[in-house]
Order: C-alpha cells, then structure tokens, then sequence
C-alpha cells in the first residue's frame, strides 16, 4: 500500500491536469487493484480519478467502480 501511494503522490506531482498523468494513475490504480483486490481505498480512489475525467468517458466505470 505504501508503494501505491508514493507512485500516485509521485504522479500527481508531476502535474496536477495533465490528462496523460490521470491516464497513469488510472492504469496505475487498476493495476494495484488486481494485485489488492480487497483494498478499498484503490477502488475509491480509483472512482475518483474516473469521474475527474471532463469528457465524461469514464462515468458509466466510475458509477460501478463506487
């Protein structure tokens, strides 16, 4: 858990509305979530992120996701 979040902190540091950052700390947070599958934070966290998204492309995944 500790690693997941020092990378998500990294990347977000990194720049804060770049649209490929989110689309790294999605994909970041998919892929802790297959390795954690019962750690609720990364699937919050990760429903977070996908209705950050302004094109709206994620909400259907972000309503299931929470």
């Amino acid at each position: 858990m500790e690693k997941f979040k020092k990378e998500i902190k990294k990347l977000e540091e990194e720049e804060k509305e770049d649209t490929d950052t989110n689309e790294n700390l999605i994909a970041l947070t998919k892929e802790y979530i297959k390795e954690n599958p019962s750690e609720a934070y990364a699937y919050e966290y990760l429903g977070i992120l996908l209705m950050s998204d302004e094109g709206g492309k994620y909400d259907d995944e972000a309503e299931k996701i929470f």
